[in-house]
């Protein structure tokens, strides 16, 4: 297994520089199938040089900020996007997806 190296279109993303992301957080403490699909794919996966975030910052990216590196971006333009995100998904249901081997589905 090769190391990930992050890149932003074409390019190597500069060593420190970071992006704002949007997340869904899969929530491992009321999911229990979740929760072992995820150790099991940890388990898995103990042998290779990988290190696995904690089940509180597991998620799913959804979109990235990408016009500029996060570190350019102020507490008020953050703001911003956050509420406008908020209000934009304000009536978004739950919804389910497959995970894992296609017969198991885990609500997130």
């Amino acid at each position: 297994m090769k190391p990930f190296v992050f890149r932003h279109a074409d390019d190597i993303w500069p060593e420190g520089e970071t992006l704002l992301h949007v997340y869904v957080k899969a929530d491992v403490e009321r999911n229990p199938d979740l929760a072992v699909l995820v150790q099991g794919g940890r388990d898995a996966l103990a042998d290779f040089p990988l290190s696995h975030v904690e089940d509180r910052w597991l998620h799913i990216t959804l979109d990235q900020i990408t016009d500029r590196p996060a570190a350019l971006i102020p507490q008020h333009e953050r703001a911003a996007l956050a509420e406008a995100l908020t209000t934009a998904l304000a009536d978004f249901e739950p919804f389910e997806i497959t995970i894992g081997r296609c017969c198991r589905t885990a609500r997130v």
